[in-house]
């Protein structure tokens, strides 16, 4: 049922079980190394057992203390460590889960919107904006308080230390709160490994 034979290396077009339906490869302990740049092809076979696509790790700042408000104010403005998260990923082929939101937001006037964008800094790098969209990640347009979340799905191809934080800004000239004392708010970062 075995051969034993010292080689560096075996040239073959397919492998298949001498009796039954099940060939094994190696024995326990045994390391089979695919290399970079291969590609493994199951298309169309049944694969069990395999560790794929785990969460690695998650972090995350939450609470309920402390005012967000901006007024009259368009430019994209740091919501301070309210609604900051720092993760290092594990690997650079991890892809990073933002989630983010408040339990409560509300336009003063109602007549210009709220608008909340995410930013990264890779590092001690600059912070960079994650969203092209001029109305952001989330949008708060409303006199009556109500809950806002959103989230996105980063590939930074990196292991150095990530900031992920959240900028807030107006449409106009308008009062906007995007968190209010004694509200929940949380922005949470989960490490999803490839």
């Amino acid at each position: 049922s075995e051969v034993s034979q010292v080689s560096s290396e075996l040239k073959t077009n397919k492998i298949s079980p001498a009796t039954g339906t099940t060939t094994t490869l190696g024995d326990s302990g045994d390391t089979f190394d695919i290399p970079s740049g291969a590609t493994l092809d199951v298309t169309g076979a049944t694969v069990s057992g395999l560790s794929a696509g785990k969460i690695l790790q998650v972090v995350f700042t939450q609470g309920t203390s402390g005012d967000i408000d901006v007024d009259n104010n368009t430019t994209p403005t740091s919501a301070g460590s309210t609604f900051l998260v720092a993760i290092t990923p594990a690997a650079t082929s991890s892809k990073i889960l933002i989630e983010f939101g408040s339990a409560y937001g509300k336009s003063q006037g109602g007549n210009y919107p709220g608008k909340v964008a995410l930013y990264r800094q890779i590092g001690s790098g600059s912070y960079t904006n994650l969203n092209s969209g001029t109305d952001g990640m989330a949008y708060i347009r409303s006199t009556h308080p109500h809950p806002w979340v959103s989230s996105i799905v980063d590939s930074p191809s990196t292991t150095s230390a990530i900031n992920y934080q959240l900028y807030v800004y107006t449409g106009g000239n308008d009062l906007v709160e995007f968190a209010e004392d004694g509200y929940w708010r949380f922005i949470r970062a989960t490490e999803i490994g490839a």
